[in-house]
């Protein structure tokens, strides 16, 4: 099932209580709309989402790739690591625990996301993730322009 934003405040509103979060197998546009959520105040309430919340976790997530060229601004990476660095600014708890277990997720995004948590868990998967090497990529183009100066050459 696909969530959106809208749909987990109106499910979630009125549960203040909750210490412990748990996502398995959602699509990534679902994590998306509930890291959203967490970043949001919920209508019924003057408070975000799961106030007491101190600790999330994903397993079988495919968290996707945020380049451009990948799944953009629907992964739900940068989202997250906005939660992660918030959450307490915001007045609420602080999460103090994230585990990530067999999910699909560079590892440059789990060493951003230690940053903001005292303890971080990850079985070290990264399932089908990649990095998106900026240097990487700047060769890449300058490879394809000396290229076409040679094809260009040719004729």
């Amino acid at each position: 099932m696909h969530w959106d934003q809208q749909q987990v405040l109106d499910a979630f509103a009125n549960a203040t209580s909750v210490s412990q979060l748990e996502l398995r197998d959602s699509p990534a546009d679902s994590v998306y709309a509930v890291c959203q959520a967490l970043l949001t105040k919920t209508s019924a309430h003057t408070q975000r989402l799961f106030p007491q919340l101190t600790g999330l976790s994903f397993e079988g997530v495919d968290f996707g790739c945020p380049h451009e060229d990948c799944d953009g601004e629907e992964s739900p990476v940068y989202c997250l690591a906005d939660v992660l660095a918030h959450r307490e600014v915001f007045g609420d708890t602080r999460l103090e625990t994230l585990l990530v277990e067999s999910c699909s997720v560079a590892d440059t995004y789990i060493e951003e996301w230690a940053d903001y948590v005292p303890e971080l868990i990850w079985d070290g998967r990264t399932g089908r993730a990649h990095d998106h090497d900026p240097d990487a990529e700047e060769d890449e183009d300058e490879d394809e322009k000396l290229m076409a100066v040679d094809d260009d050459d040719l004729d």
